[in-house]
């Protein structure tokens, strides 16, 4: 879950960035051809935005998630709601066990038997269908097309974007 996390929030700032650098560059191209004083300070403030754009993203797409606890509970509950045969069993064995833990009055051969059963059908599963990678694809497919699409401008436009990236 925290790679999916990571991979989805890099994908969006990869986006996010280029298409920021190739505003800024286009930008620059068409309204500060000729040289002023006012193309540094406006050069100056086009990257103050974009890095303030990139650490935004970082903190809210990348780090933020990451931030977030992940409970044993809101683990279970997610592998149940993919594989709803499981019938609450993962769930009804986590909090038992803490109910035991708490409580010793409680019967111990239930709560070692729906554990056994928990065990049982858990192990027969496939657990990395729980995060699903297919969501986060097309950001990915499209954070490379984006880089892809700007190395192909670059290549082809080298003199300009060269300057403009400088």
């Amino acid at each position: 879950l925290r790679k999916a996390c990571v991979a989805d929030g890099l994908g969006r700032t990869v986006i996010a960035l280029v298409v920021g650098v190739v505003a800024a560059i286009l930008l620059d191209y068409f309204f500060f051809r000729r040289p002023t004083g006012i193309n540094t300070g406006f050069r100056v403030l086009l990257l103050l935005g974009l890095a303030g754009m990139v650490a935004w993203f970082i903190w809210r797409r990348v780090l933020g998630p990451l931030a977030v606890p992940i409970s044993i509970d809101d683990m279970a509950l997610a592998v149940e709601k993919e594989f709803p045969q499981l019938n609450d069993s993962l769930i009804s064995t986590i909090q038992l066990t803490r109910m035991l833990s708490d409580d010793r009055a409680m019967s111990h051969a239930m709560i070692e038997e729906v554990s056994r059963n928990a065990h049982q059908e858990a192990s027969a599963l496939d657990f990395s269908k729980v995060v699903k990678f297919q969501r986060i694809k097309p950001i990915l497919m499209g954070a490379a097309g984006a880089v892809a699409l700007f190395l192909v401008l670059a290549y082809a436009l080298h003199d300009y974007a060269s300057a403009g990236l400088m």
